[in-house]
């Protein structure tokens, strides 16, 4: 057997990267696949396929060189790609389903490769319902401050007192010291319960009304009083 060292030899490397990364159904998944050729000949007729992911509808494919053909696998003739040069092919998808989404790429050429190990690629990418990927949002209305987070539950709070309703004890008026002086549950703010200011003086603040600090002074008088008529007019 004879070993030809001189044939001509292109090591082709193929990475692939992903974004976003997880991803929601509905939404675009873009998949930017780098083909590498480490040498030492130039690679020739460089044939590169992608198989997109299960449920996933194809969007557009481009290439850097060369031209792509098909939706499900993908086929791209890259023509040649010199010793130490790159050829970048961008393949857009849009996931339909949740789970996880896998991409698999492979890359030829009609010369040999020294290390075919690095001649494939996958991408794995969790995808999302809608309802619980992107970001968080922010909104102030007219009626109170509302946050909101796309991936979970939201958070309301009516009066504006940074307390949220589930917890504020009187939700249609600002009360952010949650003050209770009954402890029936019901903030002092909108407790109809409670004497009203004119009535109660410094009520709601933890100082009781003036009438009520002298009811038993008057009790009292009222008793002595009661008993000096006693002993003057009963024998």
């Amino acid at each position: 057997r004879v070993l030809r060292y001189d044939a001509a030899r292109a090591d082709l490397i193929v990475t692939v990267a992903v974004a976003p990364d997880p991803a929601t159904v509905g939404g675009n998944l873009t998949y930017t696949i780098t083909v590498t050729n480490a040498g030492p000949s130039a690679a020739t007729n460089v044939t590169l396929t992608d198989t997109l992911p299960a449920g996933a509808t194809f969007v557009s494919t481009t290439a850097s060189q060369g031209a792509c053909n098909g939706s499900g696998p993908v086929t791209c003739a890259l023509a040649t790609i010199a010793s130490g040069a790159s050829v970048t092919v961008t393949v857009i998808v849009t996931p339909t389903q949740t789970g996880t989404a896998t991409m698999t790429i492979s890359v030829s050429a009609s010369e040999i490769d020294p290390n075919a190990g690095n001649n494939s690629a996958t991408a794995a990418t969790t995808v999302n319902d809608a309802g619980t990927g992107g970001g968080n949002e922010n909104s102030n209305s007219a009626g109170g401050n509302e946050n909101s987070n796309n991936g979970g539950n939201a958070i309301t709070d009516t009066d504006g007192d940074g307390v949220e309703d589930a917890l504020d004890n009187c939700v249609d008026v600002a009360n952010p010291d949650q003050a209770d002086e009954n402890a029936d549950g019901i903030g002092d703010a909108c407790d109809d319960s409670l004497p009203t200011p004119a009535a109660c003086g410094l009520c709601g603040s933890g100082v009781v009304s003036m009438s009520a600090a002298l009811m038993p002074l008057l009790l009292i008088h009222r008793m002595g009083s009661r008993r000096r008529y006693v002993a003057k007019h009963v024998t």
